[in-house]
């Protein structure tokens, strides 16, 4: 056996000993990093809503993965208020008219978190009171009394209580009725109605909400049962008149004014009447536009006249003869599906409409609706990135289509601005051009794949499924990192296209069959548009250009390593059982190594069923030998997993519970939830040194600098047992925002932050240290460039014309245990400023001028900041607990510029040689403000002794001179309008990453001018003209003014 060859089997081994004795890192080592939405502000699924009566203003709505929101402005933004218990999919929403506070939602799924769950406080907490483990459908309150609900589930039927909750009966007569529907009569609440099927046998609220799909379940085990004791008892109503077949879902309703004798019943078969109660039913319409569509029908009457009723359905319909004939009242072309409608009671005007885009408000009985761009509840399928600057997110949203969306905007937040639709089907897989910027590939209707345009916005169909060819889903594509050139799409067979779609060629046989050897790829397949077998996962090797990875759906993993000439199997036996190989991530680092993730036979991509741990397998032999690595994951189901690209030992995975990390290649796992809302997570993507996650509910969010994740993989112990430690900083780039010249963009527009603007500082606190703890940048020279501290301010000293809410955080250390993130902006520190209006009034408060870098809460302090650095090598020094950490940064430029480092150095030289000038113009400024206190102090005394008017009238001249010099408009000006006028020469020279314009230059050159004349001015005022007054107020036996110190030379520059 060669040396070389035991070399490599002992290196195997100790890392494998590693990964297996590895123990997990403490999460408060990484505690203090966060998750930062991205966007986009464009609605998912809404389910249910509610709203309290005689109140236009605030409202609730469930949705299908993201919990309950609320608004408390008539629906122009929204929060979730269901976070701290975690809730995703809700089934139903209910707020008690009597309490309002008072409030009750329906969990759907089949996770921990399903179940009936109580607010007394209006959102602010939760808890669980009912049914743990069983999604409810729907919840009725009775409006006179607050401790009366009933709640319908699917499989344990309708539950009652009395007490506010504190205890819970089944009330059905037979238990083997599951319950979709409870509605009360608006006139008498002790009459009530259910929607009932089997139990168990499906319902609303599956996975995501009330949309469950509808069950074949005989219509004669499909009832609407009726209470006239407010739910003690139940009677079946009859069947007569009512369709046979599925019903799909059922709604009700009972119309005012009719003693609850008027009763509809809203199936797939379409909208049935009963005038006497459920005795006999009546089909209300023929209209075809309410039949079908089973999982998303209900009918509501308004609550102030019968002969209203509203349909939702793929619009929303309304009916002025109760329920005759039909319009449609709200809706669009391929629009939403709407779900669900509430409307006061005691003002029809105000209605809040839950559709697929989300949840809209009305106020003036559904003519208008608020937006519903403004609830991050998007359900993302998968994410994809380009490597532009920003890089553009892409991915595919349920019922809304396709996003692109920069990792940053461009004005300082991504507004509306800043992203926009692609075009592809809503479950689209969206694949950038890798050979030009301006075109994307992403799926279609009915597997089609589409060739767009960027720029123009064209889309061409480059590739339309036939019989020949079986897809699952939306098929996996791409390009190989080493040919630009060659795109794949996954079929049975491994597709390319050479000439962007046009022609196509099988670089494979049918990798689904149980051999695909080297034979040729037949002409003809099996199945037709969404057959299966097919190819599930697909990956390309990053270190070796032949090496392509595809995994099938009925089990197989096909590995070549000649570009698609050759093929072998390379699943395991185990693998092989767990189905179909959903995800295949080949390892940036090692050409060996892979990573697959193993489901359920046409799963939909899922790495396991809630039941089970999901199975992550990786290879490090070129799939010879498989390890299964999920220790430490929930049982959960699994959708995709990804090697960091910056340390093979950092592994994330994305689950339906969560995001995980691994330390060690996959061998032990843990939470990286942090400050990730709760939902399913679908895709991951990293890009730049960000981690970037679709969640199925909660649009896109990155962490946005991986750099500390990394370090811990290598260093945990090492930071653990530091009692301060200073992680080495990522590579900063020296950006700024666009500047925009317009009014801000108003903050109740929706709008998400952009990452840190600068340099990102991680540093770790065993313990808060004893004193101050400071943060200083060095530059190569060793000079100090800036300084933050502990102690550093907390406010402004000097109130703003703006509200608060505008303004950025304070710039001071946190001192507190654990990890801390700090932003340098990259700037030297601000220039002194003077309170100067626009006009050149002074004022005793600062007032923003212009709309540059105006974002809410993110704002500077200062207008102008401090000039920003140049590309280079820095040094971050901090100081903590005695001791002074050190570590290099880099500091680039930003890649979209062309300029050199010798016109960003003149660039600088000018707004040092402005802020030098500004600060001796302020220093000279206050000197006189001072001494003009001191005067008047002085003449005070004076005239109240009735001293000499010959030295009062030399104070009164020295004053006068004083003031000209501080405050004249000039020519030539005084040292407080200089310093406005300095200010915006700063603003002018330091908004752009260019070298200074000539008349740049030629301003600051007679600014300088004017600078050097008033100071002279200034100090021959205080050495000529104040000793003449101190020796007459010296023979008046008043105390001398003093001379303020000397202001020094080379503000200029000389």
């Amino acid at each position: 056996m060669s040396q070389i060859y035991m070399t490599k089997i002992l290196l195997l081994l100790c890392a494998a000993l590693a990964t297996s004795f590895a123990q997990p890192i403490d999460p408060d080592l990484y505690a203090g990093i966060q998750w930062r939405l991205v966007g986009p502000l464009r609605a998912g699924k809404a389910t249910s809503a509610s709203g309290i009566p005689g109140n236009p203003a605030v409202y609730y709505f469930g949705t299908a993965g993201s919990g309950v929101w609320k608004t408390n402005d008539g629906g122009q933004t929204w929060a979730c208020v269901s976070d701290p218990v975690r809730l995703t999919g809700i089934g139903a929403v209910a707020v008690a008219p009597s309490r309002p506070d008072t409030l009750y939602v329906g969990a759907s799924g089949t996770g921990p978190t399903a179940g009936l769950y109580r607010s007394t406080d209006a959102g602010d907490h939760w808890e669980l009171v009912a049914l743990q483990g069983h999604a409810v459908a729907s919840i009725v309150i009775d409006p006179r009394n607050s401790d009366l609900v009933m709640a319908a589930a699917g499989d344990t039927g309708v539950l009652r209580t009395s007490d506010g909750g504190k205890t819970w009966n089944a009330v059905l007569p037979d238990s083997k009725l599951g319950a979709v529907w409870l509605v009360f009569d608006p006139d008498d609440p002790r009459n009530v109605y259910a929607g009932t099927r089997p139990a168990g046998a499906g319902g609303f609220g599956g996975g995501g909400g009330r949309g469950a799909p509808p069950v074949t379940t005989p219509a004669t085990d499909s009832q609407v049962y009726r209470s006239g004791d407010e739910g003690l008892t139940w009677v079946k109503t009859s069947p007569d008149g009512l369709p046979g077949g599925n019903f799909g879902t059922i709604s009700l309703a009972v119309a005012p004014g009719t003693k609850g004798q008027r009763v509809y019943d809203y199936v797939a078969q379409g909208l049935f009447r009963s005038d006497d109660g459920g005795a006999h039913w009546s089909r209300a319409t023929d209209d075809p536009r309410l039949i079908g569509g089973g999982q998303f029908h209900d009918v509501i009457v308004d609550p102030r006249n019968p002969n209203i009723l509203f349909a939702t359905q793929t619009s929303l319909y309304r009916s002025i003869d109760a329920g005759k004939t039909w319009e449609s009242y709200t809706g669009a072309p391929s629009g939403a599906d709407f779900n669900y409608l509430w409307i006061d009671p005691t003002d029809d005007r105000y209605m809040i409409l839950a559709t697929d885009q989300g949840a809209g408000v009305s106020m003036n009985a559904g003519r208008t609706w608020t937006s519903w761009y403004n609830q991050p509840t998007g359900q993302m399928y998968n994410v994809t990135t380009d490597h532009g600057i920003p890089f553009f997110l892409y991915s595919a949203q349920q019922d809304s289509g396709t996003i692109a969306t920069p990792i940053f905007g461009r004005g300082g937040q991504i507004t509306y601005r800043d992203w926009y639709t692609t075009n592809g089907f809503e479950t689209a897989r969206i694949v950038p051009d890798a050979a030009d910027p301006n075109y994307l590939y992403a799926t279609g209707w009915y597997g089609s794949i589409l060739r767009i345009n960027k720029i123009t916005g064209q889309t061409q169909h480059v590739f339309e499924r036939t019989a020949k060819y079986r897809e699952n889903g939306s098929p996996p594509m791409g390009f190989a990192p080493a040919d630009p050139k060659t795109f794949y799409l996954a079929t049975q067979f491994l597709l390319a296209t050479r000439d962007k779609g046009m022609t196509w060629q099988a670089v494979s046989p049918d990798l689904t069959a149980t051999n695909a050897g080297d034979a040729a790829a037949p002409e003809g397949g099996r199945g037709g548009r969404g057959g299966e077998p097919a190819i599930s996962g697909l990956a390309f090797s990053p270190k070796d250009a032949k090496e392509i990875w595809a995994g099938t759906s009925n089990g197989h993993l096909q590995l070549s390593r000649d570009g698609g000439a050759h093929w072998s199997n390379v699943a395991s036996a185990e693998m092989a059982q767990g189905g179909a190989v959903a995800t295949v991530e080949a390892s940036p680092s090692d050409p060996a190594r892979a990573f697959a993730l193993v489901g359920p036979s046409g799963g939909g991509g899922r790495g396991a069923t809630a039941a089970t741990p999901p199975r992550i397998y990786r290879t490090d032999d070129y799939g010879q030998s498989w390890k299964l690595m999920n220790n430490g994951l929930p049982n959960s189901a699994a959708h995709a997993v990804r090697e960091d690209p910056g340390d093979r030992n950092l592994v994330f995975a994305a689950l339906d519970s969560g995001v995980f990390v691994s330390f060690n290649g996959g061998g032990d796992w843990q939470s990286l939830e942090l400050n990730l809302p709760a939902a399913s997570c679908r895709d991951l993507a990293i890009e730049q040194n960000h981690l970037i996650v679709a969640t199925f509910g909660r649009a896109l969010w990155s962490i946005d600098d991986l750099n500390p994740l990394r370090e811990l993989a290598a260093k945990s112990a090492q930071v653990a047992s530091s009692n301060a430690y200073l992680f080495a900083p990522a590579p900063a780039v020296r950006m700024q925002w666009d500047t925009y010249t317009d009014t801000p963009l108003s903050p109740e527009l929706p709008a998400t932050a952009n990452p840190p603007d600068g340099a990102v500082i991680d540093y770790y606190l065993k313990s808060a240290p004893a004193g101050e703890i400071k943060l200083e940048i060095y530059d190569p020279a060793g000079k100090l460039v800036r300084s933050y501290s502990s102690t550093g301010a907390a406010s402004l000293d000097y109130k703003v014309n703006v509200p608060d809410y505008w303004l950025a955080p304070a710039s001071v250390l946190p001192k507190t245990a654990g990890l801390h993130r700090f932003v340098w902006d990259l700037r030297y520190p601000d220039p002194e400023q003077l309170l100067y209006t626009y006009y050149g009034v002074h004022v005793d408060y600062f007032e923003y001028t212009l709309a540059d870098h105006a974002i809410p809460h993110n704002t500077p302090w200062h207008e102008p900041q401090g000039p920003m650095v140049l590309p280079g090598q820095y040094e971050v020094r901090l100081t903590a607990g005695g001791q002074t950490l050190r570590q290099p940064i880099t500091v680039t430029l930003d890649p979209r510029l062309q300029v050199s480092q010798q016109e960003l150095r003149q660039q600088l030289e000018l707004a040092q040689k402005i802020a030098a000038a500004m600060s001796v113009t302020y220093q000279g400024y206050n000197q006189g403000m001072q001494l003009r206190a001191d005067l008047a102090s002085r003449l005070a005394s004076l005239k109240q002794l009735g001293k000499s008017p010959e030295t009062v009238s030399a104070a009164e001249t020295l004053d006068g001179k004083v003031q000209t010099l501080a405050n004249a408009a000039g020519p030539p000006a005084g040292l407080g309008p200089m310093n406005r006028d300095l200010t915006r020469l700063m603003i002018g020279v330091g908004q752009s990453e260019t070298p200074p314009a000539e008349m740049l230059t030629e301003a600051f050159d007679g600014l300088c001018h004017d600078t050097k004349a008033a100071l002279a001015r200034w100090k021959e005022l205080l050495t000529a003209e104040l000793p003449k007054l101190n020796a007459l107020l010296a023979e008046q036996g008043i105390p001398p003014l003093t001379a303020p110190r000397a202001i020094a030379d080379g503000y200029c520059g000389n």
